[in-house]
């Protein structure tokens, strides 16, 4: 065997990890044009109504539709592994989609007032942008579970790169145009989640083979316990936002802004990690259903290694180039201690390990395990959040907290998993 063969076989990351890593690499860097661009044509006030906008989308969407997708990809990777076709079950989760979707713009209509003072900065152009924004994402997680489960790790990487791109390519329009209110920034990135999906899945060709009628049980077994726990992930990884701005005085009013450009900053290897979990949910089902204990074992325990060491460099990384990473990319309006950075980096850090191990519990179906540990860092988080002070430093503790409660919650409900003799865990 070669060495680059046996470095393959080595590798701790599962297969199409690196295929879709190739996409949200792009896709975060693009993250970056469109922030600093965004950073750089919105007055800082301007920016944090943005801001709000920003992490209220990447809460709820992902939040009500990422267990959409991680059902149907489970559920047609299950159905391949049978030699049974997935149609059906893309069919029977767009329908649910849908219906999340109603209820979700019936709502934002509803709290409107609440959401647009208190969040948006009184623009309504970025409520209209937030509503077609939960649409884009509807569709945008039912592709990717499609692609996902039948392991089209090619398109779904060119659909998180196309993304990216689409949205630098309007927003930089706006700016040559000198655009200085928020809202069309918003639909720029809502135009750009449209224009991907029909990009990566124009060319695909038997994404809906025929099979076997799918019953709502072959995917809304557990739907409730994974909207509870995607819904305490999302807020993890994206509402310290939200809580700035909720909690920022009159003269805090640029602080939604800052956070959200540190945390983006702190958060690049959470954000690469996404290339993991995309692929790792599909593996670890096809595993478990072959029975293959100790495959599945060492594929996690591989993956929780490699996360502490990107941690251990990423938290290193932060504290020494941070600040002047964060100037040079959103400018000198935005500015945040070495503290600051490395906190949301180590949060970062504690977040990618409970996704992981999330991972592996949704794989075996153990979602109330996934539901107690994620809730359970959402508890810590305001708790921390209740009794710190000052703004900035109690979301930060708030998320390196309430993540480290999460992993060990999350690990606490993997004893059988990790209880593996060495051969079986060697790498």
């Amino acid at each position: 065997m070669t060495a680059w063969r046996r470095l393959g076989t080595r590798n701790p990351l599962p297969a199409g990890a690196l295929t879709v890593g190739g996409g949200l690499l792009l896709a975060g860097v693009c993250t970056y044009a469109f922030l600093a661009i965004a950073g750089h044509a919105l007055t800082p006030e301007r920016y944090s109504a943005f801001a709000g906008f920003w992490a209220l989308l990447f809460v709820v969407a992902p939040g009500i539709f990422l267990p959409l997708e991680q059902e149907l990809g489970r559920a047609i990777a299950a159905r391949r592994a049978r030699g049974d076709g997935g149609g059906p079950v893309v069919h029977r989760c767009a329908l649910l989609g849908g219906g999340f979707l109603a209820l979700l713009l019936i709502g934002s209509g509803l709290g409107y007032q609440v959401i647009d003072s208190r969040l948006l900065g009184g623009d309504t152009v970025l409520m209209i942008a937030l509503l077609l924004g939960l649409t884009a994402y509807c569709s945008e997680h039912i592709a990717r579970g499609t692609l996902s489960g039948n392991g089209r790790f090619r398109a779904y990487g060119i659909l998180l790169g196309a993304e990216g791109i689409y949205r630098v390519v309007l927003c930089a329009a706006l700016a040559a145009l000198h655009v200085r209110s928020p809202g069309p920034y918003g639909l720029a990135l809502v135009g750009g989640s449209f224009a991907a999906v029909i990009t990566a899945v124009a060319r695909e060709r038997g994404l809906f083979p025929p099979g076997s009628h799918s019953s709502n049980a072959e995917v809304t077994t557990a739907l409730g316990s994974l909207l509870l726990a995607s819904l305490a992930t999302q807020f993890m990884l994206n509402g310290g936002t939200v809580v700035v701005q909720l909690l920022a005085t009159p003269s805090e009013q640029r602080a939604a802004g800052t956070f959200l450009n540190g945390r983006v900053l702190a958060f690049v290897p959470l954000f690469l990690f996404q290339a993991v979990t995309a692929a790792l949910l599909p593996r670890l089902s096809a595993l478990h259903s072959r029975g293959a204990r100790a495959e599945f074992r060492r594929t996690l325990v591989r993956l929780m290694l490699f996360v502490g060491a990107l941690g251990v460099l990423a938290t290193a990384g932060a504290f020494v180039l941070g600040p002047t990473v964060l100037r040079l990319v959103f400018g000198p309006a935005f500015t945040l201690t070495r503290a600051d950075l490395a906190l949301l980096a180590a949060s970062s850090t504690t977040l990618m390990a409970s996704q992981a191990l999330g991972q592996g519990l949704i794989a075996r179906s153990r979602y109330r395990g996934v539901v107690s540990g994620w809730l359970a860092g959402v508890a810590v988080f305001f708790a921390v959040v209740l009794v710190v002070q000052p703004l900035l430093l109690r979301v930060e503790l708030g998320l390196v907290s309430g993540g480290l409660a999460a992993a060990v919650v999350l690990a606490s409900q993997q004893t059988g998993v990790f209880r593996a003799s060495a051969s079986e865990v060697a790498v």
